[in-house]
């Protein structure tokens, strides 16, 4: 009978030494500001008008489950995983870690509509990918303020008009800190993920339970293990 031996992984980490990047906490503390812009509504004053931002209008968690958002520090996770990038790469990355976690939240929690609405779930796909294919074309949403803080749009309160800001922006930013060829590769990436929490959407409303093949193919892009990889890229070159 064929025998399957597991490597000592625990053992093998001992080798390596338990460290965080010096910046973490600066870097935490501002993901978690620049996040909550679009977790909860701003009220603004315009023009004698009391006017809801967009931005800012859709509750994409409750106050209670942005508290436990924040207290599943992803930024330490990220400062732990890459102690010896630079900051500004770091601050990227954090940021991009915030919208990951949520969008796979968005289609995989049971208090989430598009958890069974593959139809639902295309629509959200489609939105998040044309942040990423047609940055200066996308606009905001209703009911997906994660895309929203995907690309980061900010009102002009005189015209009553959306443009994108490119100081607050994480594509444009994470642009600004890569080259071409890796902007491609993880546009690339992101499609094959957003695709794929489509279809494990789709096998939810369909009640279809795949083969351990078929599970194992799609849990290879729903664990978001590719766009992870270029992440690592992206933060060592």
């Amino acid at each position: 009978m064929p025998i399957l031996r597991i490597p000592d992984i625990l053992g093998a980490m001992d080798g390596f030494e338990l460290r965080t990047h010096p910046d973490e906490r600066q870097i935490s503390r501002e993901t978690n500001e620049w996040f909550a812009r679009f977790a909860f509504p701003i009220f603004r004053t315009c023009a004698f008008r009391l006017t809801l931002a967009i931005v800012s209008s859709y509750n994409m968690l409750p106050r209670d489950k942005f508290d436990e958002f924040v207290k599943s520090e992803f930024g330490l996770l990220v400062g732990m995983a890459y102690p010896d990038t630079d900051t500004t790469r770091l601050r990227v990355t954090s940021d991009y870690m915030s919208i990951l976690f949520t969008y796979d939240d968005l289609m995989d929690l049971p208090s989430s509509e598009l958890m069974h609405d593959q139809m639902g779930a295309d629509k959200a796909a489609k939105v998040m990918m044309s942040v990423l294919t047609e940055p200066l074309k996308f606009r905001p949403v209703p009911g997906l303020p994660v895309a929203t803080a995907f690309h980061e749009y900010v009102i002009v309160h005189h015209c009553f008009r959306y443009r994108p800001d490119r100081r607050c922006s994480f594509w444009m930013r994470f642009c600004a800190t890569s080259t071409r060829a890796m902007q491609r590769r993880f546009t690339e990436a992101t499609h094959e993920y957003v695709l794929a929490a489509r279809n494990q959407v789709g096998n939810r409303e369909r009640k279809e339970c795949p083969t351990i093949e078929e599970y194992v193919a799609l849990r290879r892009d729903t664990s978001a293990i590719k766009v992870s990889a270029l992440r690592m890229v992206f933060l060592v070159h």
